[in-house]
């Protein structure tokens, strides 16, 4: 039994353990298999990275706030 039959076998038999119809269990054993398949590829490299971030003066660090 390979990885993926032993992640579709258990899902389903606790599905069907929890109370849930054989097809409805074997519908979320297919669901978990593709969530595995999806999970398990490679991350793609991202073409640029930007880092957000708040700062508590908002860009005004070195200069004082005009009290209107």
């Amino acid at each position: 039994m390979n990885h993926i039959e032993f992640i579709e076998k258990n899902v389903r038999e606790e599905l069907i353990r929890a109370g849930f119809p054989v097809t409805v269990a074997q519908g979320g054993a297919w669901q978990a298999i593709d969530l595995y398949k999806r999970m398990s590829r490679p991350v793609k490299k991202a073409r640029s990275l930007m880092t957000a971030y708040a700062s508590r003066n908002c860009g005004l660090k070195n200069r004082r706030q005009k009290l209107n």
